[in-house]
């Protein structure tokens, strides 16, 4: 009977020590909770602003099934910081952002920092004249004629131009010729950077006669007849000059003829530069003069 004892014994501590030296010890899924992780977006524009009104939220998985970690209204930062257990499904979801931006369905996010940039552009497929414009909107594609046969697309002239210039006039209107030389001294001078074209929204006004006017006037930037429609679209009150930028919004909407040497060239220097920075213009003569230096 002893060395039965004995026996067992020595098998049980075999059997132990085989267990310390790698053998299956597993007891069940590990329940251990995940550490919380610090997560942040920072969401700006290709223009480097700050979008606004955007909804935001963040769901546990790219299914979009399994719970919430944050939800909420993009703030003026344009950040979204939330803490959460260490996971690298969490997925992004966008709303209400404005018409124009190219978005995608989601966005996977990084433990750290995640950076989504929102790329605008002019909008297409949307008829132009099928709604009002205001400063500060993105602009709609369209395609113009001008007296000499030539068709101008915005979307195409933004992808060589860095910005482009509307102005409204029309041939009875003494204002707009008053300005014209000023424009067209600072549409010289950056016409390599711009393109620029003077649109007249009076049915009376013929192709022909713009074109006469054009020719005597010794006007080099396009000019052309456009549908009446634009002015409901744009309301302008001649001269009024629009300015769409390289991201496709309308920077500046001018109303007045706009008269002295330098404004033109102020503004359009700000659009063409290499580091532009996206800003709503709302009075081009306090603008080339807080600038410039101008008086």
């Amino acid at each position: 009977m002893k060395k039965i004892l004995t026996l067992l014994l020595a098998v049980c501590m075999i059997a132990s020590l085989a267990g310390c030296q790698g053998g299956d010890t597993t007891t069940g899924p590990d329940t251990t909770p995940q550490a919380d992780a610090l997560y942040t977006v920072s969401i700006k524009t290709s223009a480097n602003v700050v979008p606004s009104g955007i909804k935001y939220y963040v769901y546990k998985d790219a299914s979009q099934t399994t719970g919430i970690a944050a939800y909420g209204t993009l703030d003026s930062g344009g950040k979204i910081t939330f803490t959460a257990p260490k996971s690298d499904t969490y997925t992004l979801v966008l709303e209400d952002v404005e018409e124009g931006y190219d978005v995608k369905p989601s966005y996977t996010l990084q433990e750290g920092t995640t950076s989504v940039v929102l790329t605008s552009a002019v909008i297409q497929g949307q008829e132009v004249t099928g709604k009002q414009y205001y400063i500060g909107d993105i602009m709609r594609d369209f395609t113009i004629t001008d007296t000499d046969g030539n068709t101008h697309t915005i979307s195409e002239l933004l992808k060589t131009k860095k910005c482009v210039v509307l102005n409204f006039w029309n041939i009875k209107c003494d204002p707009c010729k008053a300005e014209f030389p000023y424009l067209l001294r600072a549409y010289e001078a950056y016409k390599d950077d711009i393109a620029l074209i003077a649109m007249d929204p009076i049915k009376a006004d013929s192709e022909a006669k713009i074109a006469e006017y054009k020719d005597k006037s010794g006007l080099t930037f396009p000019m052309a007849a456009c549908d009446e429609s634009w002015i409901t679209a744009m309301s302008p009150a001649n001269p009024t000059t629009v300015i769409i930028d390289r991201y496709g919004r309308i920077c500046v909407k001018e109303t007045g003829s706009v008269q002295g040497d330098g404004i033109f060239e102020a503004v359009f220097e700000h659009f063409t530069a290499d580091d532009y920075q996206q800003i709503i213009i709302r009075d081009m003569v306090e603008f080339a003069q807080e600038g410039k230096g101008l008086k």
